[in-house]
């Protein structure tokens, strides 16, 4: 906890949060942080103050602002700024707003007290949040009561500085299962830090995905499954989860991706290193499982979307040849074996991907008009496809080939599947424009795109739903709030986890393009650099880990930069007109 003169410090962040007008706060809005909180975690450093009796409107709304960032037991310190009347009325468990105070401090005077400010997002009541737009307004009513100043017109739920949100709130991943059930697949929700434990996780994995989300993946337990989501941990790290007895009808395979579900999601936890299952009492019988009694994240690992490899070679065209660049080794060209380590298979390369086994090769021709497919060592390269607009080629870990390109005048999603087959799937709802950049989830239930339109682009995400027939939809625009404000005009995206982003872009108050780590819902950010002046990065790949950055720039000059460490990219080599990581 801080001292009451520390307190003071907070009141102008907590005052440049706020804005004016009127708010609604029941719309949708990681591992934590890698980095999980203790279960009885010790909270926040910050103490809430009763009102000062006296206090004029400002110094009433900065306590009250503050207050709402510390969740003590019903909010009470945070009501006791309110009118009788808005104190019963108020729901801060009904989610938040969050805003940018930078630069957008309220407004008050003897009499009122308002917030207008840039909106960042929305966070519903299971903590799942969703990236906002627009203008955020609030007049909070001042009233005289006794005499003293108090909020006659709170928002419906809580709202929070980007500033506050960040510092006192933690992510927690919770995970369901793709389309086809074979692999996890992520959603971040966020939570006071006093109440990020694994008790919470479970609340959360059974209130199910958001509704955007929900679309696109599934779970195997079924809405009766309750019971006690209370988390018992012995000192062994064994966590006990004892659910409703309906659960022991489920099939022997359903309850294998239960298990996978709760397992991996309350282990993101440290203090979890196995998990039993029971329905009613009764221990769950789970195939895979070595040990029923002791369910461990390992026993799941088939349904992990990613794998965590070691580093990989870079993959790079350099003179109309694809080649490699060994990792740890000279940072000498050699061309790859087979059809495009040469100039005679038909066409010019502009950009590459390769399958993490580097396996299969694809090329995207330097006019972005043709797909070229080889196997690694063959002589014969074949096309695929015919298109105009066609963005650099992803190879996922089943060997499929994607990639986006027009056709008849249609963002259109191409998956080329290893027995010779093109199917073809129109990206719906996006905005005017043409897809610049693309990059599927490991999990492939979300694609990251960057939409070009002018001298404009933006980045946003679509749900791909389905399995052999792919519905891609539900454009959802992020816009992403930094310290040096918000990303604009991003030139390229990657994931470095399951549930994070990489995106390559300038911001609104910094003209350079750096390289940002964002949640997958846009609610996080951290710059990685590059810190060089004399880096100007183009492109961006990166290579999705179960934890960490593994990631690669090219810069205006065709010379490539390894991510090492936060904010240091080791100059790895020049003379090359692509670059990519496998996988």
């Amino acid at each position: 906890m801080i001292r009451r003169r520390d307190l003071f410090a907070l009141v102008p962040v907590a005052l440049a949060a706020s804005g004016c007008a009127t708010i609604a706060t029941s719309g949708p809005v990681t591992r934590i942080s890698q980095t999980p909180l203790e279960q009885n975690s010790q909270g926040v450093d910050i103490a809430p103050l009763p009102p000062s009796r006296g206090g004029n409107t400002e110094v009433i709304l900065a306590g009250f602002l503050t207050a709402m960032a510390t969740p003590t037991p019903g909010y009470q310190v945070a009501r006791q700024y309110l009118t009788e009347g808005a104190a019963k009325s108020w729901k801060p468990d009904s989610g938040a707003v969050i805003y940018d105070p930078q630069d957008h401090p309220p407004i008050t005077t003897d009499k009122s007290a308002v917030i207008t400010a840039p909106l960042v997002g929305q966070v519903d009541g299971q903590g799942r949040f969703v990236p906002g737009q627009g203008t955020l307004q609030h007049d909070f009513g001042m009233q005289r009561v006794g005499g003293q100043w108090r909020i006659g017109n709170p928002p419906e739920g809580l709202l929070l500085a980007h500033t506050l949100f960040t510092r006192y709130y933690s992510p927690i991943t919770i995970w369901f299962l793709s389309a086809d059930s074979s692999m996890l697949a992520p959603q971040l929700v966020h939570v006071p830090d006093t109440a990020a434990n694994p008790s919470r996780a479970l609340d959360a994995l059974l209130a199910g995905p958001s509704t955007w989300l929900g679309q696109a993946v599934g779970t195997a337990l079924p809405a009766e499954a309750k019971g006690s989501t209370t988390v018992s941990i012995d000192s062994d790290g064994l966590a006990l989860v004892n659910l409703s007895t309906q659960l022991n009808v489920l099939s022997e395979g359903a309850r294998t991706r239960a298990a996978a579900q709760i397992v991996t999601t309350l282990t993101e936890f440290d203090q979890v290193q196995a998990v039993r299952l029971q329905a009613g009492g009764q221990v769950w019988q789970i195939p895979r499982a070595s040990d029923p009694t002791r369910i461990r994240r390992s026993d799941f690992d088939s349904y992990q979307p990613v794998e965590q490899r070691a580093a990989s070679d870079l993959v790079v065209v350099r003179d109309q040849v694809v080649g490699r660049i060994v990792e740890g080794g000279s940072p000498e060209f050699t061309p790859i074996s087979g059809a495009f380590g040469g100039r005679s298979w038909g066409g010019v390369p502009g950009n590459v991907d390769v399958g993490p086994d580097l396996g299969t090769v694809v090329v995207v021709n330097v006019a972005r008009t043709e797909v070229w497919t080889t196997q690694f060592g063959s002589d014969q390269a074949t096309r695929r496809v015919t298109a105009t607009q066609l963005c650099r080629p992803q190879v996922m870990l089943d060997g499929t080939v994607w990639s986006i390109g027009t056709i008849e005048g249609q963002p259109t999603l191409l998956r080329m599947t290893l027995d010779g087959q093109v199917h073809r799937f129109p990206v719906k709802d996006l905005p005017v424009g043409t897809v610049s950049a693309f990059r599927i989830s490991p999990d492939r239930t979300t694609m990251a795109l960057i939409v070009e339109s002018g001298k404009t682009r933006v980045l946003g995400l679509v749900r791909l739903r389905g399995t052999e027939t792919i519905t891609a939809d539900g454009w959802l625009e992020m816009p992403v709030t930094t310290t040096s404000g918000r990303l604009e005009n991003p030139r390229d995206v990657g994931w470095a986890e399951p549930a994070t982003l990489v995106v390559l872009s300038p911001t609104a108050q910094d003209s350079r393009t750096s390289v940002w780590s964002v949640s997958a819902d846009g609610a996080l950010v951290e710059a990685l650099g590059p810190s060089a002046s004399d880096i100007e990065p183009v492109s961006l790949s990166a290579t999705p880990r179960r934890q960490g950055v593994t990631a690669v720039i090219r810069g205006n000059d065709n010379r490539v930069w390894r991510f090492e460490d936060r904010f240091r990219w080791r100059l790895v080599v020049g003379g090359v007109t692509s670059a990519v990581l496998p996988g």
